[in-house]
């Protein structure tokens, strides 16, 4: 139907799911792991199978039973949440443990709108990850994804739990209040009776409306009108706010979703919560262009100049809209560190290199942040040509990251590589290259880089 949004038809992934069980009750851990995966790649939406999952993980684990590593490919090659959520997914097959790992899972079924698997998955870290009953970063965002999909109990409980280890924690506070829309929600929503459907017939095709992972440019409208009518009961009740922003990106008008944020963000004494969704739709709809531009570039050969223009100024807005934005947060949480680091990431993607290690250096303070932060920091000297400071400061990273930090340690190991390039060091640089290429051919264009040095030499 011209000018909707076609819902993808469900595939049936039942084979799948009875071979896995089939293994599992065998002992087949390898295999029936296998076949959860290739599940899950069909429907990434499907809970249960990433629940099994994580149970034949933790059995083999029982059992003692080691699981090869599944070959991956390399994330930065790819923005499709898709391929992201299906490279983690392996990532957690090596480790079912990690709380790392499986938060970015969550993480991606979150931005991907299923929000009911990404809560039980953050409720997984909590339960059986390494030092998950201290992980309150889960907790909040596992009561988040659970307000999203109307499972107030739910969210109630990980609260529960999250005010426990910080009584003092505003988000705690706000995402309790926020409970009382999602609450309603999941009444209507777990009805069971023909007499208690039939009492709620209104609110229920209401309910069914707002849940449809996409709607059409005639039902927008309707979804609209039915979520104004909630913000009216309660103007100050950040669930239906964004659940309104929500439909907007259900219908791709992503800058829509933005606008509204801020508006209400600037009326209700400017919550970091709707500052922090708003970005991201502001962001995904830069990133929705970008990824048009790229299919026309393919589409049309004939006009691929015009369209390579085009990204390069959406782009350019993008970096612009990320380095005032950034700069906004920061100006007004200043010690937020997160948002520090945001800031030097986006003033770095811009060239701004100076500016950039102001905020980076700021942003080592945190703890949780440190690597990331040195890494992008040896990477701005570099750009600066100031090649012993980069080397230094990729050399004192590297000594602190495992080789179970995975990405950290491929990226520290890469950018000093293309440093000791760039001084002439080349026994140096082909020593790191090589151990990068055997663990991992893809990983940006190491073979290339490794083919140029021997080339030389």
């Amino acid at each position: 139907m011209s000018g909707s949004i076609r819902l993808v038809e469900m595939v049936d992934i039942s084979k799948f799911i009875a071979r896995a069980e089939d293994a599992f009750k065998k002992r087949n851990y390898e295999y029936a792991i296998q076949m959860y995966l290739e599940a899950l790649q069909i429907a990434p939406e499907n809970l249960d199978a990433r629940k099994r999952l994580r149970v034949v993980l933790l059995q083999a684990e029982k059992d003692s039973v080691k699981i090869p590593p599944i070959p991956g490919r390399t994330l930065v090659l790819s923005r499709d949440p898709k391929v992201q959520i299906a490279e983690h997914e392996k990532a957690v097959v090596k480790d079912p443990r990690s709380a790392k790992y499986n938060m970015r899972v969550a993480d991606t079924l979150a931005q991907m709108g299923h929000h009911e698997a990404a809560g039980h998955i953050y409720q997984y870290i909590i339960d059986f990850c390494d030092k998950g009953k201290d992980n309150l970063e889960a907790m909040k965002k596992g009561a988040k994804a659970f307000i999203d999909a109307q499972m107030a109990d739910l969210a109630q409980k990980l609260l529960t739990r999250a005010r426990a280890l910080a009584p003092q924690d505003k988000e705690i506070t706000d995402l309790a209040r926020n409970t009382a829309a999602a609450s309603t929600l999941s009444r209507i929503s777990a009805a069971k009776s023909s007499r208690e459907m039939l009492a709620n017939t209104g609110e229920a095709m209401e309910l069914e409306l707002l849940n449809r992972k996409v709607l059409t440019k005639e039902e927008l409208p309707k979804a609209i009108e039915v979520v104004d009518r909630k913000i009216g009961e309660h103007p100050t009740d950040k669930t239906w706010i964004k659940k309104k922003a929500e439909l907007f990106g259900k219908a791709r008008q992503y800058d829509q979703a933005f606008q509204w944020l801020m508006a209400k963000y600037e009326e209700l004494d400017k919550p970091q919560d709707l500052v922090e969704l708003a970005t991201r739709y502001k962001n995904q709809d830069f990133e929705f262009k970008l990824r048009y531009c790229a299919k026309k570039i393919q589409d049309e050969p004939q006009a691929a100049a015009e369209w390579k223009a085009k990204a390069a100024r959406v782009k350019a807005e993008q970096s612009k809209f990320q380095i005032a934005e950034y700069m906004r947060q920061v100006e007004e949480a200043p010690a937020d560190m997160d948002k520090r680091f945001q800031l030097g990431k986006a003033l770095f993607e811009a060239k701004q290199f100076a500016q950039a290690v102001e905020h980076i250096q700021k942003a080592s303070k945190s703890p949780k942040l440190g690597k990331q932060v040195g890494v992008l920091l040896g990477r701005c000297f570099a750009q600066m040509n100031r090649l012993e400071l980069a080397e230094k400061q990729l050399q004192n990273v590297r000594a602190q990251i495992t080789e179970a930090e995975e990405d950290l340690f491929n990226d520290v190991r890469y950018w000093l590589g293309d440093v000791y390039a760039r001084q002439g060091k080349t026994d140096e640089a082909v020593q790191l290259f090589q151990g990068l290429f055997l663990d991992n051919a893809a990983f940006r264009d190491v073979g290339q880089r490794l083919d140029a040095l021997q080339g030389r030499k």
